[in-house]
């Protein structure tokens, strides 16, 4: 251990500490890193950024809760009304699905007229519609569900 104002030659490169007029330590010079040592600074370094920049997110998320609602009741209202209408909307999907499938079935019965013959081509279209439109609402209502 050395006491100096300037560090000796042996010391360059190596941990060392800056001491004030009492002896208590101001500063911490840690010298010379190794690659393994610099690799694992800089992950720190990567990790403490990210760290900083979730918690700002964060922060900013819950500021922009606490302009938007002036009270824990608002936000309950809020997301309330928000599973009425998805609720609401479920339902009304699900009307749609049960009228395209009696549409289904009356075209299937339609379409029992003409074993022997092919069907006119507009109910060939009503058919791959309504199939569609079955598809679609199905998609709707499970997109809803989640």
């Amino acid at each position: 251990m050395y006491y100096t104002q300037t560090p000796p030659p042996e010391c360059q490169g190596r941990p060392t500490e800056e001491l004030n007029r009492s002896g208590n330590v101001i500063k911490r010079n840690e010298g010379q890193l190794t690659e393994a040592q610099m690799a694992q600074r800089e992950e720190e370094l990567r990790k403490k950024a990210e760290d900083d920049k979730r918690s700002q997110e964060e922060k900013r998320k819950n500021m922009a809760l606490l302009n938007t609602y002036s009270s824990e009741k608002d936000i309950e209202d809020a997301r309330t009304r928000a599973i009425r209408d998805n609720d609401a909307a479920i339902k009304d999907t699900e009307k749609k699905i049960a009228a395209a499938q009696k549409r289904q079935k009356e075209l299937d019965s339609e379409k029992e007229f003409y074993t022997k013959s092919t069907p006119p081509a507009k109910l060939q279209q009503d058919i791959r519609q309504n199939e569609v439109d079955l598809k679609n609402q199905q998609e709707l209502l499970d997109a809803k569900k989640k």
